[in-house]
């Protein structure tokens, strides 16, 4: 069995409270999974993976090096989706506050993660 784990990544120049953090990483935990629900196998093992749900959170420079990082993930065949806040309380509509990935083998997501830090 795999290890699995789901990346999710912050940039940094988005002024956030911890509450605020906190509600954009859940968004972005769940919306890839469930825009991808046609991959319940994938979905279960993740689950089942020792029942722990792995998640990280990553942190990048900025947006504009975030949606780079999207593109080239997407060109790579990682599924990830953007999380754009509606914009009713502490940043402007539409505002890129988060980037998550579809759990997947850690070896996997960590060959393009490998040179971004942990979130603190």
């Amino acid at each position: 069995m795999w290890e699995y784990k789901q990346v999710i990544v912050i940039p940094e120049d988005v002024e956030m409270s911890p509450g605020k953090l906190g509600v954009q990483v859940a968004h972005a935990s769940i919306t890839p999974i469930l825009k991808n629900l046609d991959r319940l196998d994938d979905i279960k093992e993740w689950f089942d993976d020792g029942k722990q749900q792995k998640k990280v959170v990553l942190k990048i420079k900025n947006r504009t090096k975030l949606l780079n990082f999207r593109d080239k993930a997407i060109n790579e065949g990682y599924i990830c989706e953007l999380v754009r806040d509606a914009g009713r309380t502490e940043v402007e509509p539409g505002t890129i506050t988060a980037l998550g990935f579809f759990p997947m083998k850690s070896e996997d997501i960590d060959k393009l993660t490998k040179k971004l830090s942990l979130f603190s």
